[in-house]
């Protein structure tokens, strides 16, 4: 029976030189697995996108079943390094196989996860807000010698609702469309072998962005606190008030009143802090619009003023920093795929050395790496005589070669061609 082993190269990595028949490990694995053994290269663009591993699981599944249908009774191996290691575990669950592959080796593969931020409705509005102010100032900076700022200050409160609503939308359908394509594949753990080398420097790298992002995202989400606690006491608020069986009119005017000081406080902070600036907006201005509103709703609501005081700043200090925080997180996210870029708000991905559950892991000592080794160590294991023989050892008992066979084993395999 032939063994045909196709080999998966990682990103960046076209032609790579340890996928092709005459390299150290398709040598090794030619001498040892006994029988006929086929190294079949299997390539792919090697872009860092998700679209292009996707492609790429596709065209490896057309791969992997053109040789099932020419050589129906071989066995069939994937051996892939890095990013092809995604490639071969989606391709291997893809469930168009005719006969599933005997097993796959992922070498040093970082196993991307995704899983949704749950940021609520407010969250999601400060976000579209933040956006809107960063856009406003860029225009304003652009045009501030074109245009008068009040017209542009109009401009940009026409085109703020519109635009949080399409950011909103747009953010619930990248959510629901991304999900299935993002979500590792479930796998037989028996039919995978995961072999890493130690201070691999991809999986640091990646872990570097996933911290980083975090942090970044962890801050924000701080700052953003007070966007659903204020919409809950205000709603508590309303609650309290609709068990009253009487509500008298003074009482109506006096909230009605408080809330227009606030929200017209509010309005002249912001302006008073941004460069569309009219010359009548000062900050004394927005400091005894507020302070007026405080003390207005002390004797009546103290959960108003606690939101007032507390978190509605905290609110709008989340929508300054929201521009910011997507555009850090736009660039942290470059180094899981640019398809992320614009993502990465909605989901948080990280790279695991292992996709979830139990699975079959070699971790290779470092101090045993061989002399004179000078490469990056997250493209040594290909080169590995210790990595060569674990896979071997592992293909042989996958095809039911006991240890005993082996030792039984007098002569070299021939190598087809």
């Amino acid at each position: 029976m032939t063994t045909v082993i196709t080999t998966v190269h990682g990103t960046f990595a076209r032609q790579a030189a340890w996928a092709q028949p005459d390299s150290p490990l398709s040598q090794y694995l030619t001498a040892h697995l006994g029988g006929a053994v086929r190294i079949a290269p299997f390539d792919w663009s090697g872009r860092n996108s998700f679209e292009a591993r996707d492609d790429a699981a596709k065209r490896l599944c057309d791969h992997l079943e053109a040789i099932g249908r020419a050589e129906p009774d071989s066995r069939q191996f994937v051996v892939a390094h890095s990013h092809g290691g995604n490639v071969a575990l989606l391709a291997a669950a893809n469930g168009r196989l005719s006969k599933p592959v005997a097993g796959i080796v992922c070498l040093s593969t970082p196993f991307l996860q995704a899983w949704p931020r749950h940021l609520g409705a407010a969250r999601i509005v400060s976000a579209a807000a933040g956006i809107v102010l960063l856009f406003a100032n860029l225009l304003y900076l652009m045009l501030r010698n074109r245009v008068g700022s009040s017209f542009l200050m109009a401009c940009v409160v026409v085109a703020a609702i519109p635009t949080i609503y399409i950011f909103m939308k747009a953010a619930a359908t990248l959510a629901d469309n991304d999900k299935p394509r993002w979500v590792l594949p479930e796998m037989d753990p028996h039919r995978m072998l995961i072999l890493r080398a130690a201070a691999d420097e991809a999986s640091a790298a990646l872990g570097a962005a996933t911290l980083a992002s975090s942090l970044v995202a962890r801050f924000w989400a701080l700052t953003s606190v007070g966007a659903p606690l204020w919409m809950r006491a205000l709603e508590q608020d309303e609650a309290d008030r609709a068990r009253q069986t009487r509500y008298s009119w003074p009482r109506r005017v006096h909230g009605l009143s408080v809330m227009g000081l606030f929200v017209l406080g509010i309005v002249l902070c912001v302006l008073s802090l941004l460069p569309i600036n009219p010359p009548w907006v000062t900050r004394n201005q927005a400091t005894a619009v507020l302070v007026a509103s405080f003390v207005l709703n002390l004797p009546f609501a103290w959960r108003k003023v606690l939101a007032i005081a507390v978190l509605a700043p905290l609110w709008w200090l989340s929508m300054l920093l929201a521009g910011p925080v997507l555009l850090l997180l736009s660039v942290f996210a470059m180094s899981f795929g640019s398809s992320l870029a614009l993502r990465h708000f909605l989901w948080i991905v990280s790279a695991e050395p292992t996709p979830p559950g139990v699975w079959m892991t070699v971790q290779l000592d470092p101090e045993s790496t061989p002399r004179g080794f000078r490469g990056l160590m997250h493209s040594s294991l290909y080169d590995d005589p210790r990595a060569h023989s674990v896979i071997a050892h592992w293909m042989k008992k996958q095809t039911g070669v006991s240890p005993a066979a082996e030792r039984r084993e007098g002569s070299a395999p021939r190598r087809e061609a």
